[in-house]
């Protein structure tokens, strides 16, 4: 579907990180590209008064498209009464589309969705149900948001199929996640060393990604070197000399972590995702590395890959899987060493057709909508 009328759309969020994670450089890119189509849209990030994001918030530039809005809060309370500002927000704006990723239950929140139409997008399954308070009132009231929306993007097949969402029969688009390729210059191979060099980024106190299983490739073959992006030694419970072949960089900005990039054979991902019952998601840190020329090891299914292609090792997902394949490793890692993947191979992860997906869903929606209130 050609979209040939130029939307506004409201796009809110919960989100405490900073500037330099995933999550913020894919909106950043995503509403960047809406904006080159023609849309205009605004922003409502709900934010903890003490986080990172709120701290540096003020970096964020408006364009005559993009308008940026932080909603601080600190507590329950006064997270609510946030809403009702950001509902107020949205009022004003009078959107044609409320785009969101998954939140919590609140009044404000509900009452957009009420009198807006919507999409929720969503990354990941729900938790295992357990017979506690705040995890029955968190069921029951994520319900009620549910109810409301008029569509879903999933960025995975598996978080589509399962049954809190599947039960609720609304129109649903898999889409994975995107990155603005444009943003990044291929690297050149790393330059000629003994042995490999492996990277990883990602956010701390995440059992998921596996951080810990890096540090057994790290314990198993101590010639190779491993940067990881993002964590601390103390943060993962072991000295910072324990394991010398292992260097632990901390957060770092973009321009410091491409070096590292730069400098790399080989990009580790997700290796645990096990861990959240899950199989299958489309990480942002593999559309980076992708981006960037890094062939990837990873442990899980992505929607944008088969498996087959040669520029990604898949192995399977369970506890002791880097034990178990290291091998497997090791044979991928020395085949990739000195070479890079051609952006040509990796393109479809680019916004450019991503984004014209998610887009054209958007289209879709609204266009449902409007037949509906027609038909009354």
């Amino acid at each position: 579907m050609n979209i040939t009328y130029y939307m506004k759309i409201a796009y809110f969020f919960t989100w405490n990180d900073d500037l330099e994670s995933g999550v913020m450089k894919k909106v950043r890119d995503q509403v960047s590209f809406w904006e080159r189509e023609g849309h205009q849209t605004k922003i409502l990030v709900l934010t903890n008064r003490n986080s990172l994001l709120h701290q540096n918030f003020h970096n964020l530039d408006d364009t005559p498209n993009i308008s940026w809005h932080c909603f601080e809060y600190d507590g329950f309370i006064e997270r609510n009464r946030q809403y009702a500002n950001l509902q107020k927000e949205v009022i004003g704006f009078s959107p044609d589309i409320v785009y969101l990723r998954k939140c919590k239950f609140s009044p404000g929140a509900y009452r957009i969705l009420k009198q807006f139409v919507s999409v929720m997008e969503l990354n990941g399954k729900p938790k295992p149900f357990r017979i506690r308070l705040g995890h029955i009132y968190d069921l029951v009231t994520f319900r009620i948001i549910l109810n409301e929306v008029q569509g879903f993007v999933t960025v995975g097949n598996e978080i589509k199929t399962a049954p809190i969402y599947a039960a609720q029969k609304k129109s649903t688009k898999v889409i994975g996640n995107s990155i603005d390729q444009s943003r990044y210059q291929p690297l050149p191979p790393a330059e000629k060393k003994k042995g490999l060099t492996f990277v990883y980024i990602g956010s701390s106190g995440q059992p998921w990604q596996g951080v810990d299983k890096i540090l057994k490739i790290g314990r198993m073959r101590p010639s190779w070197l491993i940067h990881i992006i993002g964590s601390r030694p103390e943060e993962l419970g072991i000295k910072p000399k324990e394991l010398p072949n292992v260097v632990f960089h901390g957060k770092m900005n973009r321009e410091e972590y491409l070096k590292v990039f730069r400098e790399s054979d080989i990009a580790l991902a997700t290796l645990a995702l096990h861990r959240k019952a899950m199989d299958e998601t489309s990480t942002l840190k593999i559309r980076e590395y992708f981006t960037c020329g890094l062939p990837v090891i990873t442990g899980h299914k992505d929607p944008d890959f088969t498996g087959n292609e040669p520029h990604i090792l898949i192995i399977p997902n369970y506890e002791k899987n880097v034990v178990d394949h290291i091998e497997q490793i090791e044979a991928f890692a020395k085949k990739w060493k000195g070479k890079r993947v051609d952006r040509k191979l990796v393109e479809h992860l680019d916004v450019r057709y991503k984004e014209k997906e998610r887009l054209d869903f958007f289209q879709q929606i609204y266009d449902s909508s409007q037949a509906e209130k027609s038909a009354v």
